[in-house]
């Protein structure tokens, strides 16, 4: 009786783990599709509103009424340019287009840009083949994890790390700045790293955080890369 029972518990954990998966990718897919929108749909309404503007703004001869439209098409670039970049860091092209390291080679680039953080990036040159969507909660977890440093670490350095381990990816995040206590990060102030957990622990794999006060933080996120090799099938 008690085999049953338990057999019976372990397919239903299974069932709700496969469910999970399947609602965790169908989120990734539904990012994907809005960052797509985003491009395609507002970016190109505001890029026609722009120059409709710019062209009224050349046919006006009143200076005042001028200045109030040149303050607008400002305002206008400011929306194109959020709107540009929320899409690319939803889905940036670079992540279909050539894979996920690419994509962290962009986000990189994105941080020291914006936030001025140096990110240095190191790959075993071992094939690592994931399904689109799994890249793509990769990306946003890896962004997670470098907004954190530039947050909280009180350094203007970090490092990633791409590495297969058998039949599963191995990405290491580390910086040595202020570092923190896991366990009070656990307890409340660590909602996206609990998140991340949560997300990646549906498809198979997890997160690991190393951490104390002045010693720096290092978190690796690990996914099978058997599962994204039959998801890509």
């Amino acid at each position: 009786m008690n085999d049953q029972l338990e057999q019976h518990i372990q397919e239903h954990t299974r069932q709700l783990r496969a469910l999970m998966s399947e609602v965790t990718m169908a989120e990734e897919r539904e990012q994907r599709k809005l960052a797509q929108e985003l491009h395609d749909n507002l970016g190109q309404l505001l890029a026609i509103a722009k120059i409709k503007l710019t062209t009224l703004e050349m046919s006006l001869h009143n200076e005042s009424v001028k200045g109030s439209l040149a303050e607008i098409i400002a305002f206008i670039d400011q929306a194109i340019h959020s709107t540009r970049l929320i899409a690319h860091q939803l889905n940036p092209p670079s992540l279909i287009e050539c894979g996920l390291l690419s994509a962290t080679e962009w986000l990189a680039e994105d941080m020291n840009k914006y936030y001025g953080l140096s990110v240095a990036i190191q790959d075993d040159g071992e094939p690592k083949p994931l399904e689109h969507s799994i890249g793509s909660l990769l990306f946003r977890a890896l962004r997670e994890l470098l907004m954190n440093v530039v947050k909280h670490a009180n350094t203007a350095r970090a490092n990633i790390q791409f590495q297969r381990e058998e039949h599963s990816m191995a990405i290491t995040v580390s910086d040595e700045g202020t570092g923190f206590d896991p366990a009070g990060a656990e307890a409340g102030k660590g909602f996206g790293i609990r998140r991340i957990k949560e997300r990646l622990g549906y498809i198979g794999g997890g997160v690991t955080i190393n951490s104390e006060p002045g010693r720096g933080v290092i978190a690796t996120l690990r996914v099978p890369l058997e599962l994204a090799a039959q998801q890509e099938r």
